[in-house]
């Protein structure tokens, strides 16, 4: 029998093309030794060589990386299953073959799992941008958590985490394979149903998620079946009764497949993309869903514009979701900095942001001592539910992220920013901020490059962000007293970025 390793990688791919380059580039570059781990590549079926593409590196680099061919499947529970069954290390990491590790990761996640005994670990992820992926989980690095302690794990419904693999083997946890859509749900689900540690990484950013995605073929690429994917929801809750006993977790899961499994179908680009056959088919089936599985109380603890999008589906409309969603990606965060300066090392900026159409700002209604929801967003839904209240806006979070030009790794801060609503309905989004660029990375310092700041904001289920406008009177460029660090306006689109070091504005993103 093959000697353990300490970590085994597991990557399903099918027709990946070039995209898996740069994932296995991070996998062969890694700062662990070669001999505590191993990536199993699962080969679903490929029909563009991407097979043979990942032979070549297989031929060049054989300690580390092994390819295992299985018939097409055509979904990534099947390939994982098998890679896990094939894995000898004491800890599997599952990655998308379009996806990358940082190179130091599995060396971090490997010590942390061991030092806290955990059987899972959650790590920080990136996704290329300003989207953060679960920015508000990662605010601090944690140990020794269950669903029970932190139910705001969740939200974290994706696979790509470290676990113990004899925790896997004992509970015999596995992909529900066949066609299956929302496989991660399931295994997560499970997971941390009955994981005793579970480890929270925040203080490196371990995962690139969707780095490129040029190719034609993908898992996940086709639209649910609407009445397979209702019965697979069905499961999920099935298992919530099953797996979860604290009456508060239980309810925390149901909201939480509620906001994305169920609504989060219904709402945006997606929605507007679907033609209407497929729609309408959509929304009757989770209407059904919506009113059988999913009491008043969850819907009454939506945001507003959760709620509003709630009410409209539990009213089977597909005419007014869709119209909501029209209405919501009108919608644009508009930010301006008007001071910013340097302050005992640190840049201090005044930040001044609003949701605005192409033409006027956005607005409430009022409502005697109450903010509503404007009537236009959805004619039919009653003030009840178009109310909106910060102190019932569970998702209200605003932040100010600090993305890296080179790799996309992202930190922020939240210190200073807050909001309220003026007299006239309209929200603004405020604050003075303080930037430490000496320790902004997880308590460490921001490595040498082109930093861009975007402020982010999710507020009453609506998530947006925006880079940062010159305000009246702001220098072209400011400069930290005796410090190598530049705060200034990228060329083409004017927004605020950060110097560290002496990298150049080479390629500002619009």
């Amino acid at each position: 029998m093959a000697a353990e390793v300490d970590v085994s990688v597991v990557i399903p791919f099918y027709n990946p093309g070039a995209d898996i380059d740069d994932c296995l580039t991070s996998m062969v570059q890694q700062t662990i030794s070669a001999d505590r781990y191993e990536v199993i590549l699962v080969d679903d079926g490929s029909t563009d060589g991407s097979d043979q593409r990942v032979a070549g590196w297989v031929e060049r680099y054989p300690s580390v990386l092994s390819l295992h061919r299985i018939a097409a499947s055509g979904g990534p529970a099947r390939p994982r299953n098998i890679g896990l069954t094939k894995a000898r290390g004491r800890y599997v990491q599952f990655v998308d073959s379009d996806d990358t590790l940082a190179l130091s990761a599995l060396e971090h996640l490997v010590a942390i799992a061991d030092r806290s005994a955990a059987d899972i670990v959650v790590h920080k992820i990136s996704a290329g941008g300003p989207r953060n992926i679960y920015h508000q989980l990662f605010r601090r690095t944690a140990t020794n958590l269950t669903v029970d302690s932190c139910p705001q794990l969740l939200r974290n419904g994706t696979v790509c985490k470290l676990f113990r693999r004899q925790f896997l083997v004992d509970h015999d946890v596995r992909f529900p394979e066949g066609d299956t859509y929302i496989e991660d749900q399931h295994l997560c689900l499970r997971t941390y149903a009955r994981a005793q540690s579970i480890a929270l990484v925040s203080d490196l950013v371990c995962y690139f998620h969707w780095q490129r995605r040029t190719a034609g073929d993908h898992f996940g690429d086709a639209n649910v079946d609407p009445a397979s994917y209702r019965h697979e929801v069905e499961t999920l809750l099935d298992l919530v009764d099953t797996e979860l006993a604290a009456p508060a977790t239980r309810f925390a899961a149901v909201w939480r497949y509620y906001r994305g499994e169920v609504l989060g179908r219904l709402r945006g680009a997606a929605m507007l993309r679907y033609d209407d056959a497929y729609r309408r088919a959509l929304v009757a089936q989770l209407h059904e869903l919506a009113v059988s599985r999913f009491p008043d109380a969850v819907h009454d603890q939506m945001p507003a514009i959760v709620r509003t999008e709630s009410r409209l589906l539990r009213d089977n409309d597909t005419e007014g979701l869709t119209s909501l969603s029209e209405q919501l990606e009108k919608l644009r965060l508009h930010a301006v900095a008007r001071d910013v300066r340097w302050a005992d090392g640190r840049l201090i900026l005044q930040v001044d942001a609003h949701l605005r159409y192409a033409d006027a700002d956005f607005r409430y209604e009022r409502d005697g001592d109450d903010w509503l929801i404007p009537r236009e967003f959805a004619p039919g839904v009653a003030a009840a539910d178009r109310r909106w209240s910060a102190d019932d806006d569970s998702e209200l979070d605003i932040d100010l992220a600090t993305i890296a030009r080179a790799d996309s790794s992202l930190w922020s801060t939240t210190d200073g920013l807050g909001m309220q609503v003026d007299p006239d309905g309209r929200p603004s989004f405020t604050g003075t901020v303080s930037i430490d660029p000496a320790s902004l990375a997880g308590g460490k310092a921001l490595a040498d490059g082109i930093w861009d700041l975007r402020l982010r904001l999710a507020f009453s289920g609506l998530q947006r962000s925006a880079g940062i406008q010159a305000g009246d009177g702001t220098s072209e460029e400011i400069v930290m007293p005796g410090g190598s660090a530049t705060a200034f306006w990228t060329r083409r689109a004017r927004r605020l970025a950060l110097r560290i070091g002496t990298a150049t504005d080479q390629t500002s993103p619009a």
